[in-house]
């Protein structure tokens, strides 16, 4: 069937039937849209009716809450053969979303208890997405593949998880964020990168995400690399997923930092047949980091002159980090700046965080010196997309407190030729969540990372490349 790949297809009623019909075309790459006649149980029609499970799917795949799709249900009647009611229970496994109409009440058929109705009117909603009917909610138990990435340079081998559809439609290297990450991105008890493989996979889209060195299962020592080692690294992640799946679409998808590396590889390797950039900065280094600070800041409650002197420190801290070249020459400055930003601090200020103002001190050196920070600072992400000549996709949440999402668009759209699509998602936090704030404080509590329309507008993009 992959010949349907990228093929509009509709599907007209058919209730049970034509849902199944609908996921089945959609997870081998069909463009299908399922069209049914009312949008709430009533005399005539009555929506497309499914089990609790699917309702899971949606929920725990992040697609959409069960309630914005979901008729409500107040109660079952169980009717006799000629039509009457022989009998009423109240409602069981299902949601009320809006106020109940009485002529409107759930009639489920006897023998099937606790059925949820699902009414998807005129055209599929766009917050709507197939799960893969093969799997039930996102769980390290998936059937996934685990594998050994070797690294051409050195004797190292990276621990990598490959999620492959059954008829992947294209393929996908996942690119994590900044520090040593493992490779489902996890954070602030969130697992970003695990997520959207999932939600890629059950739209038709393989995926391939690694351990960074001496993280997880890999081997090797983070700290003892740098930039250019972790781009041989993604090289040859991309280098194995392309053998592996021959023929089909290759994008390189980075998050946060991974953005940066995400451009490299668009620039650097023919094999590479479009990119997604994920809450990434795209302003020069020095530029996206001192907004980061202003986000901080502000939401550290910062105001008046504490506000003034925090961004002024952090100016002059930055400065010298990228422009002090030799390391302990660049050490002894940082060592200088930071002590002098806490003469006359006391414990309290730096509570609870830290014990003492030394111990603070010692972290903040240690922090400022991580060869990440310097290697950002003197990045310029622009300039690297302005040599991309593939399709890019950018996405940045609204509410995302990394970086400024507004600011990041602007300059992306300023270099990125006709065949380059940006978007700024609503009430999106950096871990692409549903979030009022997007505080990083606030993503144990925001819900699933990576929700939709995230997983289908990456799939979409990707599927696009197999029609051009």
């Amino acid at each position: 069937m992959d010949d349907l790949a990228g093929t509009r297809i509709a599907v007209v009623g058919g209730s049970y039937g034509g849902l199944c019909a609908g996921l089945a075309l959609r997870c081998v790459g069909a463009d299908v849209h399922v069209y049914e006649r009312t949008a709430a149980y009533d005399r005539v029609g009555g929506g497309i009716v499914v089990q609790p499970d699917f309702a899971d799917y949606l929920e725990a795949f992040g697609y959409a809450r069960p309630e914005t799709v979901a008729v409500p249900t107040i109660g079952r009647r169980f009717l006799a053969r000629d039509g009457s009611v022989a009998g009423r229970a109240a409602g069981r496994g299902t949601r009320q979303t809006r106020t109940p109409r009485p002529d409107r009440d759930e009639r489920t058929p006897a023998g099937s208890p606790g059925a949820r109705r699902v009414s998807l009117p005129r055209r599929i909603r766009d917050d709507v997405s197939w799960p893969d009917p093969r799997r039930r909610r996102p769980s390290r138990d998936l059937p996934d593949e685990r594998v050994q990435i070797p690294i051409r340079a050195c004797d190292v081998t990276l621990a990598g998880t490959l999620e492959a559809p059954r008829h992947p439609v294209g393929a996908a290297l996942l690119l994590p964020g900044s520090g040593p990450q493992d490779r489902d991105e996890t954070i602030g008890g969130q697992q970003p990168l695990l997520h959207l493989a999932q939600g890629l996979s059950a739209r038709g889209v393989a995926t391939l995400r690694c351990d960074d060195r001496g993280v997880g299962e890999s081997q090797g020592d983070y700290l003892a690399i740098d930039g250019e080692t972790l781009l041989e690294d993604a090289k040859s992640q991309l280098a194995w997923l392309a053998d592996r799946v021959p023929g089909l679409p290759l994008a390189v998808i980075g998050h946060s930092q991974g953005g940066l590396f995400a451009l490299r590889l668009s620039a650097e390797e023919d094999r590479v047949t479009c990119a997604v950039l994920l809450g990434a900065a795209v302003r020069p280094g020095m530029e996206f980091m001192l907004g980061m600070r202003e986000l901080m800041a502000d939401d550290a409650g910062l105001t008046g002159q504490d506000r003034e002197a925090y961004l002024a420190h952090s100016r002059t801290l930055f400065a010298a980090i990228a422009a002090t070249d030799d390391a302990d020459e660049r050490a002894a400055v940082v060592r200088r700046i930071i002590d002098d930003s806490v003469v006359g601090a006391t414990a309290a200020d730096v509570a609870p965080d830290f014990a003492s103002v030394d111990e603070y001190v010692e972290y903040a050196i240690a922090d400022a010196l991580e060869w990440e920070v310097r290697e950002l600072l003197r990045s310029n992400p622009a300039s690297t997309l302005a040599k991309v000549t593939i399709p890019v996709l950018g996405l940045w949440g609204a509410v995302d407190r990394h970086v400024e999402s507004q600011h990041e668009q602007a300059a992306f759209d300023r270099v990125c030729s006709d065949s380059c699509a940006s978007r700024v998602l609503p009430a999106m936090n950096h871990l692409f969540q549903r979030s009022a704030t997007g505080r990083i404080a606030r993503y144990p509590n925001d819900g699933a990372p990576m929700r939709d329309p995230v997983p289908s507008l990456v799939a979409e993009w990707i599927r696009a490349r197999r029609l051009e």
